[in-house]
C-alpha cells in the first residue's frame, strides 16, 4: 500500500497541469487504505482496477512528462493487486480489533522475543538456548506479558 502512495507522490512531485483526475485517483488511494485496514480485500482489488484508466488519462491530458512516473504507480497497483487476490483470507480486519480494544501490533512481542533471543544466542555466552527453547521462553513470556499466564508469582519474576 505504501508503494502506492508514493508512487503517487511521485506524480503530483512533477507538478502536473491538468490535476483533476489525478486528484480522484488520490482519493482512491486513501479509500484503498481504508478498505485494508478494515479487510474488504476484494473491494480493495476492485478500486485498483477502477485507478487505472483515470491514472492513463493523467498521460493524455499532461503529456509524455508524466509517463514514466504515471507507469510506475500503475506497476505499484498491478503489483499490489495479485498481493490482495492471493492473501484475501489472510488480511486481518485492524479496524475491529481497534473498534474492540484489542491489539492491532505485535511489536511489544516481537521485540521481546528479540531481546531474549539476542541475549541468550550471542556467541560470546557459554550458555546457548537452542532455538525451541528460546521460543518456549518467549511464549511464557508473552503469555505473562498480556495477562494469558496469571498466579500469584509477580510479573517481575516471571519467565
Amino acid at each position: 500500500m505504501r508503494h502506492v502512495e508514493q508512487a503517487l507522490a511521485g506524480i503530483y512531485a512533477l507538478q502536473p497541469e491538468h490535476k483533476a483526475g489525478l486528484d480522484l485517483v488520490g482519493v482512491d488511494v486513501e479509500r484503498l487504505g481504508h478498505l485494508l485496514w478494515n479487510g474488504y480485500a476484494a473491494k480493495a482489488g476492485a478500486a485498483l482496477c477502477a485507478m487505472r484508466p483515470v491514472a492513463k488519462q493523467a498521460i493524455r491530458l499532461n503529456g509524455k512528462r508524466l509517463g514514466p512516473a504515471v507507469r510506475r504507480f500503475l506497476y505499484r497497483c498491478q503489483d499490489l493487486s495479485p498481493y490482495l487476490t492471493n492473501n484475501d483470507s489472510a488480511l486481518i480486519d485492524y479496524g475491529s480489533r481497534y473498534r474492540a480494544g484489542r491489539a492491532i501490533s505485535t511489536s511489544r512481542a516481537e521485540g521481546l522475543v528479540d531481546e531474549l533471543a539476542n541475549a541468550r544466542m550471542a556467541k560470546g555466552r557459554r550458555m546457548r538456548w537452542s532455538p525451541r527453547g528460546a521460543h518456549c521462553v518467549a511464549t511464557v513470556r508473552a503469555a505473562v506479558l498480556d495477562g494469558r499466564l496469571g498466579g500469584s508469582m509477580p510479573t517481575r519474576f516471571a519467565a
